[in-house]
């Protein structure tokens, strides 16, 4: 269900990502960029709504932190990505979580939708992981 990369500072990072040739590229690209992460990965925007709610499974904070940053891919089962981030904007206390998305998608539409829906980057898959790394640095430097 969930993998995690290296843990090397304490800033996690929580992944909504249901397929997993992109969860181990993603994972690589974090660790060949030496990215001081905890990733953590969820399979739908159902997963994150329970971890961040620390609902069921999700109780213990120690092995599912909250989050200083999501990253959702658009298309998922249960709960897709723009329901996701409907949700997280509407819950006062995650309302503030910073989102990126990454997706394979590359309409426009999509794009606007979710930077409506609070996105602070939008990402294509396997043409975004540099530039989502150069992102994630900028990010943890600031």
């Amino acid at each position: 269900m969930l993998q995690n990369c290296d843990v090397r500072e304490a800033f996690p990072l929580l992944i909504a990502e249901d397929n997993a040739d992109d969860v181990w590229l993603l994972n690589a690209a974090l660790r060949t960029a030496a990215i001081p992460c905890s990733a953590h990965f969820a399979e739908n925007g159902a997963e994150v709504i329970d971890w961040l709610n620390g609902t069921g499974i999700y109780a213990d904070r120690n092995q599912f932190p909250l989050p200083k940053l999501l990253i959702t891919d658009i298309k998922m089962p249960k709960v897709d990505g723009f329901e996701l981030m409907k949700w997280i904007r509407s819950e006062p206390k995650f309302s503030n979580l910073p989102l990126v998305v990454l997706s394979s998608s590359d309409l426009p539409e999509d794009v606007s939708r979710a930077q409506a829906l609070g996105a602070a980057g939008c990402f294509r898959k396997t043409v975004g992981y540099a530039k989502l790394i150069q992102f994630l640095r900028a990010k943890l430097d600031s």
